[in-house]
């Protein structure tokens, strides 16, 4: 990851994290102990407290979580111009004070509140300057460390406020609050050089696309942060009503501390340690004696028991602290907008104090008694260490819960995906594949978005325990704008404007570019949105092709897909329609692309997935088959098999269109498309198109039933046409009613409504499905002649290298 400024001298270390000591001073001894002891003064009866110290807790969360992101965006649009990131955590601060000093005089819990906030907002305004300082100052590689110093600065900022609180009046620890804070600033304003300037890189790695790790490993602190506000928020009045401590806040200060002590130590040595391993592992492991210790004040609440399980939290505890820092600028998605997004990040730490007292209130007024309360609250606590971990863990790429979600989450898609195409459409599939599908290629025919869909979840069905299925698409898929041209216009209007790219990949969906040249003006405006972001529109797209995004003119470039829109319903347009220099950059770029593509495809199989794929690249508007390009000669020598999923569809066969496809062997694996192309089942609907278009003049019953006998002849695979009456008549049926074929002077003829809704990429279906049953038959002949017949103009070496 490059880093997006010009780097200053870096500061001590212990300089650059004595503000990170007066955040977590305040923090830990305001709503653990000097807000509550505030509540007690005031003489509340146990359950009115509670409920006033979990609406606190809620609204100043709220205004720490909101605070950092906005205030970050702020500063990081005004540190482009030169601005620096001091004054704000300079001002902050004096916010913050001034905040402390009004609450000190409250009267009442109503005063309580307006104090606390502004003295919270200022603080979110500070830490969203001195956040974003820290990158500019510290190298990628000093991470760990300085995260390591920040671990231990919190660690004794959390000890110290602690025991102030816990020993001293609330006067002074009101004081010693606005102290720490004044001196973290002037240490941080006069130690901590910033660069002078900034220099926003615009290369690959100023930007990291792939959201994924972010959400993991923000998912996870979330939950470690819920548990740990769960913990801190209630353990004092645990310590009173369970325990029956005569001084529970100085039984808090004494758990707390003993446990932080023991962290101190633990996070300073890991988070050296961390620049040179795997930071995602110390976390996912730190949680771990976090949920035991925990668990244990649930499942043994002596006070005796308690001080040593504190110890055993302290290590998690410190461990997790250690890396913190580190891992949020490891996983944040954008350097240049550093305070913006760490703010964001913050959120999984402001969330939580807003939801775990609500929650913690929640649990402890609905219990039976205050023992089963405390209990029930400890056991949510450690469930949500645990849950902390096992996200965190899941933030690789290969790890075993990730991979047991994904094949979770591939399960219910591909069952419902099925459910769907039985209920919505008439889809069957028959045969079987091999009964190890590992590393099978499996190629189909391209007529309907059905097929891409049906095809891979019954492959899945049939062994999931076999690995994934991919199914190689076109890129169109996962871009924006795909669900609203495939879909109703309401769902269009809904989820048109989502990227379900992310999902998608997750599924098995690997992309093969199959529109170089021609695309619609959404895929081009998104190509560029993903390289350099959501720049004006004007600038990047000509203005014939901002007049086909449609009216009115979008002006970034997010605006060309959004949910009113339906882009890739649009002509496709060449390359032009993009201005220098994005022109050049995507011509230049896509040879790269399509390589870097296939080699995901070859990959699928050399790992042991089964990949289906449709190689003619584009759905069929004539009904016959297009050449099998060229994607099938890099992907097939990977694969340890070749399987073909033959599919045809009959528009005309009831209500639902009906979807059939076999699955099977290639009758010669030496010329794949051609024994694809023979697969095909006949179905009732082609034998009637091509019968009425072969007989101008008209055709009886009878004569329609001759013909779909007289096909059985060639060894073709005919599909429903046992009863061949039975099924012409109901082709016939269907055909009149969507005005296909109409009756006249007592014979069928061709209707004047050729085409279908459901084939909007097909002009005329009578013709598409007669020209298919043309195609099928002389393929079925051609392989019954044997390899010495002349070859088809479409064929491509097989997987095996043999020739066509």
């Amino acid at each position: 990851m490059q880093q997006p400024v010009l780097q200053a001298r870096a500061p001590h270390p212990w300089a650059l994290a004595a503000y990170w000591f007066s955040l977590n001073f305040q923090g830990a001894a305001l709503l653990a102990i000097v807000v509550p002891r505030t509540l007690m003064q005031q003489r509340l009866a146990q359950a009115t407290r509670t409920a006033e110290l979990a609406a606190l807790a809620a609204m100043v969360a709220v205004v720490a979580m909101l605070v950092p992101p906005a205030v970050g965006a702020v500063s990081d649009r005004l540190r482009l111009r030169h601005t620096g990131r001091r004054p704000f955590v300079v001002y902050g601060t004096a916010l913050n004070i001034a905040g402390l000093a009004w609450a000190m005089r409250a009267p009442s819990t109503g005063w309580l509140a307006l104090p606390l906030l502004l003295a919270v907002s200022g603080q979110g305004a500070a830490l969203a300057g001195y956040e974003a300082m820290l990158p500019e100052v510290v190298p990628p590689s000093q991470w760990g460390a300085a995260s390591g110093h920040m671990g231990v600065a919190s660690l004794l900022g959390s000890v110290a406020g602690l025991a102030t609180a816990g020993s001293a009046t609330l006067g002074t620890t009101y004081w010693a609050m606005m102290a720490t804070a004044a001196l973290g600033a002037v240490v941080t304003a006069r130690a901590v050089p910033e660069p002078a300037r900034v220099e926003p890189d615009r290369g690959p790695g100023a930007v990291v696309r792939d959201w994924s790790r972010f959400r993991w490993v923000f998912a996870g602190r979330f939950f470690v942060i819920f548990a740990q506000t769960l913990l801190m928020t209630f353990v004092l009045y645990f310590f009173e009503d369970v325990l029956g401590v005569a001084a529970p806040a100085t039984g808090t200060a004494l758990v707390g501390g003993l446990a932080l002590v023991g962290a101190a130590g633990a996070a300073y040595y890991v988070g050296q340690a961390s620049d040179a391993r795997d930071r995602t592992g110390i976390v996912a492991l730190a949680g771990l004696p976090m949920a035991v210790a925990v668990a244990g004040f649930a499942l043994f609440p002596d006070a005796g028991l308690i001080f040593g399980l504190a110890v055993l939290w302290g290590l998690g505890y410190g461990a997790f602290l250690s890396v913190d820092w580190a891992l949020a600028l490891d996983s944040v998605p954008d350097l240049r907008n550093v305070a913006r997004d760490l703010g964001i990040w913050g959120i999984a730490s402001n969330l939580p104090a807003v939801v775990a007292p609500l929650v913690g209130g929640a649990i402890l007024a609905h219990a039976a008694s205050a023992a089963v309360g405390y209990r029930s609250l400890f056991l949510v606590a450690a469930g949500g260490f645990g849950a902390g971990s096992a996200l965190v863990e899941a933030s690789r790429p290969a790890s075993l819960l990730r991979r047991g979600l994904r094949w979770a989450l591939t399960l219910g898609v591909a069952g419902g995906l099925w459910l769907y195409a039985t209920a919505a459409y008439d889809a069957r599939v028959v045969g079987a594949v091999l009964a190890d599908r590992r590393g099978l290629l499996v190629l189909g025919n391209h007529q309907h978005d059905m097929g891409g869909m049906v095809i891979p979840a019954r492959l899945f069905l049939a062994r999931p325990w076999q690995g994934p299925v991919h199914a190689a698409a076109s890129p169109r898929v996962l871009e924006p704008g795909f669900l609203a041209s495939r879909g109703p216009r309401w769902l269009g209007r809904v989820f048109g404007g989502l990227r379900l790219d992310g999902v998608l990949r997750a599924l098995g969906v690997l992309p093969i570019e199959n529109m170089p040249l021609m695309r619609p003006v959404v895929s081009w405006a998104y190509a560029v949105w993903a390289r350099h972001g959501d720049l004006p529109a004007a600038r990047v797209l000509t203005p014939e092709a901002l007049a086909l995004a449609g009216a009115p003119a979008p002006r970034r470039l997010r605006d060309v897909w959004d949910g009113w829109r339906w882009p890739q319903e649009g002509p496709l347009v060449s390359v032009r329609a993009l201005r220098e220099p994005y022109r050049s950059e995507a011509r230049g770029g896509l040879r790269g692309r399509v390589q870097a593509q296939l080699a995901d495809l070859a990959a699928a199989l050399d790992r042991g997935g089964t990949l289906y794929m449709t190689p003619e690249g584009r759905m069929t508007a004539s009904g016959t088959m297009g050449r099998l390009r060229a994607a099938l000669d890099a992907v097939g020598p990977h694969a340890r098999g070749v399987w073909l999923a033959a599919t045809s569809y009959d528009p005309w066969a009831g209500r639902r269109l009906r979807m059939l496809t076999r699955l099977l062997p290639p009758a010669d694996p030496a010329r794949l498309g051609l024994s694809l192309a023979a697969a095909r089942p006949v179905m009732a609907g082609q034998v009637v198109a091509a019968a009425l278009l072969a007989a101008p003049a008209g055709v009886g019953v009878g004569e329609l039933v001759a013909a779909a006998a007289a096909v059985r002849g060639p060894g073709a695979w005919m599909a429903g046409l046992a009863d061949a009456e039975g099924a012409v008549r109901r082709a016939l049926r269907w055909m009149a009613r969507r005005g296909a074929a109409r009756v006249a002077g007592g014979r069928w003829v061709a209707g004047q409504r050729r085409h279908d809704g459901r084939f909007p990429h097909v002009p005329d279906l009578l013709a598409a499905q007669a020209q298919q049953l043309e195609e099928t038959l002389a393929a079925v002949r051609e392989l019954a002649a044997g390899p010495g017949a002349a070859a088809r103009s479409d064929q491509t070496p097989s997987p095996a290298g043999r020739g066509r």
